[in-house]
């Protein structure tokens, strides 16, 4: 009786990535011929880079293996290249990999200066992609088959776009997250020391984070108490100088609710200070964030498709 046990085992492994869909054969793709035409998937990484080469149509022509991200890598990688050049007498082979990160710039730097063509997919591309391929392969395998599937659909462009315009949309709209992220928790401390410090104050105002008063405000008191001390003729002309809509309606507003505001009146230094910070920082976000507002604006104005070359842009 055989033992089936060891095959029931076996890895399974592709022997295809997938046909075409729709047959988008680039110009060049239809002169040279199809069956002439090589595609090498390469799914990045930091430390090292998964790679496998098929034909254009799919088939798989040198199974998948890995090359570590340093020179030796690399000249491993040619030298599989021109291997399956030579022995399928192909006349043309494109490298395709995912525009993401940093880690394929140079491998890319060093396929270009060997005269290997050098194209890319955008993540958004290879995520849809992801989604249709079957799950009994290992990730990896999922991966190049995006990419390579990306290729073979024409959803690549030779060279990043519009010379780094993606790298530094992207760049902006991270940082613009990560702002928006950080004034979100100094929003978040600030209202928790607003509701200790001065009980009420942030209900004065339609919209406290964009009305213009709070600042002014803040600037000359930190309680119910220091409020209530001002005078509403220097209250006013603080107001009117913010340009501040019907001041004198708010003033009176104000010192009403500090007269009223069960707020205590200790002293609490080092809270007051942890505010002072908390605002200053607050401000400080706003402006970086309205700035990167504009910048993304100006990219998305000069190239469109940007809006639509990753799953979340921001």
């Amino acid at each position: 009786m055989k033992n089936t046990h060891s095959t029931q085992n076996k890895v399974r492994y592709r022997t295809h990535i997938q046909k075409p869909k729709g047959s988008r054969f680039t110009e060049e793709a239809k002169q040279i011929g199809p069956e002439k035409v090589g595609t090498v998937p390469i799914d990045v990484h930091k430390d090292k880079h998964c790679v496998t080469i098929c034909d254009y149509y799919g088939k798989i022509l040198k199974d998948e293996f890995e090359i570590p991200n340093i020179l030796t890598g690399f000249q491993v990688l040619l030298s599989c290249i021109l291997e399956i050049i030579d022995k399928f007498k192909l006349e043309k082979v494109y490298t395709v990999m995912e525009y993401t990160g940093n880690y394929h710039k140079n491998l890319a730097n060093r396929l270009r200066e060997a005269k290997i063509p050098v194209t890319f997919v955008f993540p958004n591309s290879a995520y849809h992609l992801r989604q249709g391929q079957l799950n009994w392969s290992k990730t990896d395998s999922i991966d190049l088959c995006a990419i390579g599937q990306a290729f073979v659909n024409g959803w690549v462009s030779s060279s990043p776009p519009l010379d780094n315009f993606y790298e530094n949309w992207q760049t902006l709209t991270r940082a613009r997250r990560n702002e928006i992220n950080l004034q979100t928790q100094a929003k978040n401390r600030i209202t928790n020391l607003l509701d200790e410090l001065m009980p009420g104050f942030q209900e004065l105002f339609g919209n406290f984070w964009e009305h213009n008063a709070p600042p002014v405000i803040l600037q000359l008191a930190h309680s119910p108490k220091q409020l209530t001390c001002l005078n509403r003729s220097s209250l006013l002309q603080k107001l009117t100088q913010a340009k501040v809509q019907k001041p004198g309606d708010l003033a009176d507003k104000i010192l009403i609710w500090a007269k009223t505001s069960i707020g205590t009146s200790q002293d609490f230094p080092s809270k007051i200070q942890q505010l002072n910070v908390e605002w200053q920082r607050f401000l400080t976000l706003k402006e970086n964030i309205a700035s990167y507002h504009i910048s993304i604006a100006q990219y998305l104005a000069q190239n469109p498709a940007l809006l639509f070359s990753s799953p979340s842009p921001g």
